[in-house]
């Protein structure tokens, strides 16, 4: 298991999964009242994701993975909520 650096709007938790769809899911279960994107930024070296910087897009933090709301969500369990587990 690896761990992952996961966020979202102003979402950023770190969590250990074995994939980044598992990582993101995990997260998304930690949510705690804040704000979510639709975009879900993974990375095993730190928390990544673009940043805006008048009008222009600052590419040295760009993250490895990045992940749909929509596609984070749609993975369920046989019970239609998201496994906890992520193996």
């Amino acid at each position: 298991m690896a761990k992952y650096y996961v966020r979202s709007g102003e979402l950023e938790r770190i969590v250990t999964a074995t994939c980044p769809l598992g990582a993101a899911e995990i997260a998304l279960l930690k949510v705690n009242g804040e704000t979510l994107d639709k975009f879900f930024y993974i990375d095993e070296r730190g928390f990544r994701g673009p940043t805006q910087i008048d009008n222009s897009i600052d590419t040295d933090y760009l993250p490895e993975h990045s992940l749909l709301l929509d596609e984070v969500c749609q993975t369920e369990g046989e019970d239609g909520f998201l496994d906890q587990n992520s193996d």
